[in-house]
């Protein structure tokens, strides 16, 4: 017989002959003292969530001509909240260009590393049972385009 089953058995065996004196035991974690396995691993398993929230991003990004400013309206998904937003702007329309740069100056613009343009305050409005929040690219570059990208965060 292997071991490991004369282990098992030698178990059951003491359980069956001697329950009160292996009533209660340790769980694997080491935090609590129950009365059976299965209550070691009803504290052990993972809790579903009754209702989950669901998160997500919307983004919306824009070109802009030299000496011009674009709107960028991003809609979110019906009964989702905005959480929160990031801008991230790059020169020129093609991708070999440049690449996105986050603009995390409290006045909204990319300077030093992509300077000329910015970002309006951020507002929100619902439309059509949907909240959309919206920003303007502006461009003030006098000679290069510049791209404008938002990436807004929601939660229902």
């Amino acid at each position: 017989m292997n071991r490991l089953r004369m282990i098992s058995l030698l178990t059951v065996c003491i359980f069956a002959l001697f329950p009160s004196a292996v009533a209660q035991r340790k769980c694997a974690n080491g935090d609590a003292i129950k009365n059976s396995v299965d209550e070691c691993w009803q504290e052990a398993k993972p809790k579903r969530l009754a209702n989950p929230a669901q998160t997500g991003t919307a983004i919306g990004e824009v070109d802009a001509s030299p000496n011009t400013s674009r709107d960028i309206a991003v809609p979110l998904p019906p009964g989702a909240s905005y959480t929160g937003h990031k801008f991230y702007a790059k020169e020129g329309s093609l991708p070999e260009q440049n690449t996105w740069v986050e603009c995390t100056n409290p006045d909204r613009t990319c300077t030093p590393t992509i300077g000329w343009v910015g970002f309006t305050p951020v507002q929100t409005f619902e439309e059509g049972g949907s909240i959309h929040v919206k920003t303007t690219l502006v461009n003030w570059s006098g000679d290069r385009i510049r791209s404008g990208r938002i990436v807004v965060t929601w939660a229902k």
